[in-house]
């Protein structure tokens, strides 16, 4: 059973209740490429573009870019929510093109699922330099938007007071 689907019913039954994200994009993680207007990870990031995460070492790897805003979204194919809200994340993604946004299939990658403690999707995670600076689970688009915005502007974790939002 997938690491998602595992989850109480409780917390998945809450999630399908959320906001923001994810439109399951078919990608190899052999090869870098960009097909239908996502870019799919192994070292390509596009500005304003919402990039596919496809093995640990691609999500490691934008954790390393330093000096700049990267945003990672958990989601899952199966996921009404997160489809219907992937074109407001892409939007994000154009709005503050100097930061890295970042989605991947829990189901697909549970080892990463489990490195930011996913227990609801749509989830969100903001890092700068590696650190994370907060999470937001089934967050609305605004208050998404001015958290990315918050830590876009300032560039630190002193506007995302508290760490994890939950």
């Amino acid at each position: 059973m997938s690491y998602v689907r595992s989850l109480s019913a409780g917390i998945v039954a809450a999630s399908l209740t959320c906001g923001l994200l994810l439109a399951p994009v078919a990608a190899s993680a052999q090869a870098a490429s960009h097909q239908g207007g996502r870019a799919v990870a192994s070292g390509l990031r596009l500005a304003g573009e919402v990039t596919t995460l496809t093995s640990r070492k691609d999500f490691d790897e934008a954790l390393a870019e330093g000096g700049r805003l990267t945003v990672v979204a958990a989601g899952a194919e199966w996921c009404g929510p997160c489809r219907a809200s992937a074109p407001a994340y892409a939007a994000l993604a154009e709005k503050y093109p100097e930061a890295g946004f970042y989605r991947f299939d829990a189901d697909d990658l549970p080892d990463v699922a489990r490195a930011l403690a996913v227990e609801s999707i749509p989830a969100y995670y903001l890092f700068r330099d590696g650190k994370e600076l907060g999470s937001y689970v089934n967050a609305a688009p605004a208050k998404l938007n001015d958290a990315v915005r918050a830590a876009y502007d300032v560039g630190g974790a002193a506007a995302l007071a508290p760490a994890r939002q939950r």
